[in-house]
């Protein structure tokens, strides 16, 4: 069986980065698929690290994304690429199979682990832009790439390890909503965050109030994350 994936991590050092790094080894130890895996550090803006990740898939014929607040079922990469190859059998031209991720703080699953058709990222570039992958697939749907999706729920996804991580990652996604959902949506969404904090005033929920309701004072900053 052909060596055909590779593994891309990014990580700017977050606490979360070593459990995400072992769950990865497990796929990589029991996985013959697999080629290499990259770990991409300090990479900054987001949008940066994500091309990056686009040299590192050369020679592949899959790229499976890990951010490094993802911990992955040790089955995530065999059902990914499952689905994916269905899809293209069918005739699809795939850009990117996705999957969900149970939220550890929301307690809800969420979008997305993402397997990349590896040529689809040698054609474009990343822009620096809130919601760069959303950018990116946008422009890759012009040349007749399409995104497919699964319901299966192939790991966790740690978005609030710590108050300084629930902060900045709750005034991105509320912005990331102001920006693709409209006003009332991220509104909804703080609200969401809100009653949380008030069912439980740690200093977690507290700071993930906080990012959210920044967000929605400020105008919308629109370029990649930063750290």
């Amino acid at each position: 069986m052909n060596k055909d994936v590779v593994i891309c991590i990014g990580t700017i050092g977050s606490e979360t980065f070593s459990k995400c790094k072992k769950s990865v080894d497990v796929i990589f130890k029991n996985n013959n698929r697999v080629r290499s895996v990259f770990v991409i550090k300090n990479k900054t803006p987001q949008s940066e690290w994500l091309n990056e990740m686009r040299r590192c898939s050369r020679n592949s014929e899959w790229c499976l994304q890990v951010d490094e607040d993802m911990y992955l079922n040790s089955n995530a990469l065999d059902r990914l690429l499952e689905f994916a190859e269905k899809k293209r059998a069918a005739g699809v031209k795939i850009l990117s199979a996705c999957s969900l991720l149970y939220d550890i703080f929301l307690e809800s699953n969420v979008g997305s682990l993402k397997l990349w058709n590896s040529n689809a990222l040698f054609e474009l570039e990343f822009k620096d832009v809130l919601g760069g992958d959303r950018d990116f697939a946008k422009r890759a749907k012009k040349i007749g790439y399409k995104i497919v999706e699964t319901d299966l729920v192939l790991g966790m996804h740690d978005s609030a390890p710590n108050p300084g991580v629930a902060f900045k990652k709750y005034f991105e996604y509320t912005q990331k909503l102001r920006k693709f959902n409209g006003d009332e949506h991220a509104k909804r969404f703080s609200c969401l965050l809100k009653n949380k904090y008030l069912k439980k005033k740690s200093s977690i929920n507290k700071k993930a109030y906080d990012g959210s309701t920044k967000a929605l004072r400020v105008p919308i900053v629109n370029y990649s994350k930063r750290g």
